[in-house]
């Protein structure tokens, strides 16, 4: 099997001859290029050619299949320092973004910190609903089509259709504390925005439906702390239920970004209906392992994840970390429905030797059946 047809046939929980490997890690490769540990041999190489070079899949999370476009409204970007201001004008005022750009995470790669959004208070409402009155959701297939070409038969690409309504607001439109006071204070404004962003979400399931992807994430970063499960059932379960149905009626395979604390939402993640818990986050990055989440989750969530962040970076062992990846693999054994990644990402400060010893354990151990037996104590 190719690395497309192994990584699709997990993600159904279909028999694979070996699990495949295809961990996100661009955050490390792209400190690297910036700080100057690329490697010489890789010197003008694409990212997927060095994925492909290092023996594992590409997981391709970074497609385009749509885009919003937002008609008859001015914008302006400018720079201030290390901010970047974005400005909408609109007959109900203006409304702006603010994006930080510390100079450690410019030199690391890494995306800025929003620290102002575009709703603080009840007067911006009437601004942003008219932002969205003008914004449409574009198919954007032949870019979709472009970018699966540019995988081939190494990896799979599922495209991103973001967030539902209610994580949109807190990600996008407030922020995830202020959005708990606009709940408290604003609660019709609030409500009326989450239908405005339910009839987009709608839209672009309609469009991951659609299109020629054979599997499509929505929605994740779950937490406790900030989606208990009342919080959960509220404002999340349905528009996921509806997102997972039509996912499901096309054929295709629904994937979460899960890489959050989800103690106290593994339930919830099954009613959902997701299929694959992807970046899936077990201890020690979060308080519960991969046995765990197994005891709810097997047989109807699947995972594309495991290796937690800290086991990732240099100055974690290596004969710890082989102890923990085999581990890992009599949690998940027979390791039906997985797909061996990272949770979240390998860390800016891992190294190339923690990449290709993965890589290399994987090789020796990850073939399907896996038999506890056969690992090492």
């Amino acid at each position: 099997m190719n690395y497309r047809e192994r990584i699709y046939a997990a993600i159904r929980g279909l028999p694979v001859d070996h699990l495949p490997w295809a961990p996100r890690w661009e955050l490390f490769y792209n400190a690297a290029v910036l700080d100057g540990r690329l490697p010489e041999r890789y010197q003008g190489w694409s990212f997927f050619d060095v994925t492909r070079d290092l023996g594992m899949g590409i997981k391709g999370n970074r497609g385009t299949l749509f885009k919003l476009v937002m008609e008859g409204v001015e914008s302006r970007v400018r720079n201030e320092g290390i901010d970047e201001i974005t400005e909408y004008d609109t007959p109900y005022g203006t409304v702006r973004t603010v994006l930080r750009l510390p100079q450690e995470l410019q030199e690391e790669g890494v995306r800025g910190l929003e620290v102002e959004y575009l709703i603080k208070g009840a007067d911006d409402y009437d601004a942003v609903y008219y932002l969205l009155d003008h914004t449409k959701v574009v198919p954007a297939f032949e870019e979709w089509e472009a970018y699966e070409r540019s995988i081939g038969n190494d990896g799979l690409g599922y495209p991103q259709a973001g967030p539902c309504p209610m994580h949109k607001v807190q990600r996008e439109y407030t922020g995830y504390q202020q959005s708990y006071l606009e709940l408290a204070d604003n609660l019709p404004k609030v409500e009326r925005l989450v239908e405005m962003l339910q009839v987009q979400f709608d839209a672009i399931a309609d469009i991951c439906a659609a299109s020629p992807a054979l599997a499509v994430e929505a929605d994740g970063n779950y937490d406790i702390s900030l989606h208990p499960p009342a919080f959960f059932d509220q404002w999340f379960l349905k528009p996921l239920q509806r997102f997972a149905d039509k996912m499901h009626a096309a054929g295709k395979v629904f994937l979460s970004h899960v890489d959050g604390q989800t103690e106290g939402l593994l339930e919830r993640i099954v009613d959902a209906r997701i299929d694959i818990a992807e970046a899936w986050s077990p201890y020690p990055q979060t308080t519960i392992t991969t046995a765990d989440a197994l005891k709810v989750w097997r047989g109807k969530v699947g995972i594309w994840g495991g290796l937690p962040t800290p086991v990732l970076r240099e100055s974690y062992p290596p004969d710890q970390f082989e102890e923990h990846f085999c581990q890992f693999l009599r949690e998940i054994a027979p390791g039906t429905k997985i797909v061996i990644g990272t949770g979240d990402n390998f860390p800016t400060d891992s190294s190339w030797d923690r990449v290709r010893q993965a890589t290399r354990l994987v090789e020796q151990y990850g073939k399907y059946p896996v038999d506890p037996s056969a690992l090492p104590r």
